[in-house]
């Protein structure tokens, strides 16, 4: 195998997460180029252009009409941050999400898989993933309303949801239920992995704003955005390997046959113990 799988500690799971990313970069970076990173520059381009309609002054000798102009200004940036979210949230970024960490398991397991192969077994479970993530939602939101660190607890016990959906077909409470057995015991590392993604992909988010044109910083920021939400991927797939090696001590070639079963656009996925 050209990945080391297993049970692996923090520093081997990230390693081998960036080293998936290295690897098939070219092919991850394009499943995002086919929604992702055009969503993240039409918000980009659309929060920059709307900026020049108010020049900030001291706010006791605003005019009516620069007054009307900041509502307006602020009125229109929150449709679009709303906008984007809603569009992102209910499409974009789980289809992507999901074409990627078929792409990574795919890939992880030593089996070539292409763009249009790794789309068409996202877009089959698509409501599934969507039903199973809005259940986990539903299930999380009381614990972060009432207290932080339930709701916290609840979101790491769920965190393999999704790739439990794409890799191994399961979906709703099922799917739930099989991620809170397999975080058991896992919920530091997990913890820990989550902090460390949140800290890269915030540098890496950061790049673009060094630049002094502010259209090159909103084209840089969004291909940026899409490369950290590859790496933050990548590394969680290995994680949920990593986890059912801990605590099922998996045979590989079922293993294998979980990723691609049922699926004829996939490759047949066939590990040499």
């Amino acid at each position: 195998m050209r990945y080391e799988i297993g049970e692996l500690t923090i520093g081997k799971i990230l390693d081998q997460g960036i080293a998936l990313m290295k690897n098939h970069f070219a092919m991850l970076l394009g499943i995002t180029a086919a929604m992702l990173i055009p969503l993240n520059l039409v918000m980009n381009f659309s929060i920059i252009w709307l900026v020049p309609q108010f020049s900030p002054q001291d706010p006791k000798q605003l005019t009516h009409e620069e007054v009307h102009q900041l509502i307006v200004f602020l009125t229109s940036v929150v449709g679009i941050v709303l906008a984007g979210l809603l569009a992102g949230l209910s499409l974009v970024y789980p289809l992507t999400h999901a074409a990627i960490i078929q792409a990574v398991a795919c890939e992880y397991l030593d089996q070539p898989i292409s763009i249009g192969a790794a789309y068409r077994r996202a877009a089959r479970i698509l409501f599934p993933l969507l039903g199973t993530v809005f259940i986990a939602y539903l299930a999380i939101l009381p614990g972060l309303c009432c207290c932080y660190v339930p709701g916290l607890v609840l979101t790491l016990l769920f965190s393999l949801a999704t790739p439990i959906v794409v890799i191994e077909g399961l979906y709703f409470i099922p799917a739930l239920k099989r991620s809170w057995r397999l975080m058991q015991g896992n919920l530091l590392t997990g913890f820990l992995l989550w902090l460390i993604l949140v800290l890269i992909q915030t540098a890496i988010g950061a790049m673009g704003n060094l630049l002094p044109q502010r259209e090159l910083g909103a084209v840089v920021n969004s291909v940026l955005g899409a490369v950290g939400f590859v790496i933050h991927s990548a590394v969680w797939v290995v994680f949920y390997f990593s986890c059912r090696s801990k605590s099922e001590h998996f045979d590989l070639t079922m293993l294998a046959d979980a990723v691609g079963r049922d699926d004829p656009d996939l490759p047949q996925l066939e590990v040499d113990n």
